[in-house]
């Protein structure tokens, strides 16, 4: 007898311990915060669009995985995969450029996201083209993925130095932008490793696979929990 499509999304959640919907209630539920707590500030706005774009990838890609499948929707997530990369890196570069103080950073974070929209178009215009493989097309959405989480650790490691090489730093745990970048820190900890070994461990060891794949869940829950937080603060993210 098939399963059901509930059966078969429980059944797919089951395989990375559930980690999954739970990032979803928390993306929804920063969704929910960001705009009940709404204030004029872009940043702002930026954090809750990231939000909208966590919960829908997820969305979708629960919806695909129980109903095609496997060759008809690696395209397709990986595509959303792909777009949802750049706007991680857009939401978080553009947070990084309202607290970080230094010229050269900043100017290296900009030609860095110009740098990075190269592999992103050379991806879609292949992808239309229908120019890769199936392997191919997962090995160069995990080198996006990849490439922006090193992009990361420019800006964080700039942002801990400033903090901490200035007047000893007041009120510390009731800093927005110093619990989200915590927060991302510790999602780029986490999943960067994966990244990098995750073809071969696929293939390798699966249970292994999936078990990485459900911190990268987690490490991404933590992050959206940072932004929660900052959400019902009522001084600005960037201080």
């Amino acid at each position: 007898m098939e399963s059901s499509f509930f059966e078969k999304l429980f059944s797919s959640w089951s395989k990375t311990y559930y980690t999954e919907p739970v990032l979803a209630i928390l993306s929804f539920t920063a969704i929910i915060l960001g705009l009940k707590n709404y204030r004029k500030e872009k940043i702002y706005t930026f954090f809750i669009v990231y939000s909208i774009s966590t919960f829908f990838l997820l969305l979708l890609s629960g919806v695909l995985r129980a109903t095609l499948p496997l060759s008809d929707r690696v395209i397709i997530i990986e595509t959303g995969n792909t777009l949802f990369e750049f706007i991680e890196l857009s939401v978080f570069y553009y947070f990084f450029l309202q607290i970080i103080n230094s010229n050269v950073v900043r100017l290296v974070m900009k030609f860095s996201f110009i740098a990075f929209l190269i592999p992103v178009i050379l991806f879609l215009v292949k992808i239309i083209d229908q120019d890769l493989s199936i392997n191919q097309v997962t090995q160069f959405s995990t080198l996006i993925g990849s490439v922006k989480f090193f992009l990361f650790l420019i800006p964080i490691f700039t942002y801990f130095f400033e903090l901490f090489s200035k007047d000893p730093v007041k009120d510390i745990f009731h800093s927005p932008a110093l619990w989200i970048t915590s927060g991302l820190f510790f999602y780029c900890l986490s999943t960067l490793p994966f990244l990098l070994i995750s073809d071969s461990l696929a293939t390798l060891d699966r249970s292994l696979y999936l078990l990485m794949f459900s911190i990268h869940f987690l490490s991404l829950s933590f992050l959206f929990l940072t932004i929660i937080k900052a959400f019902t603060w009522k001084n600005p993210i960037t201080t």
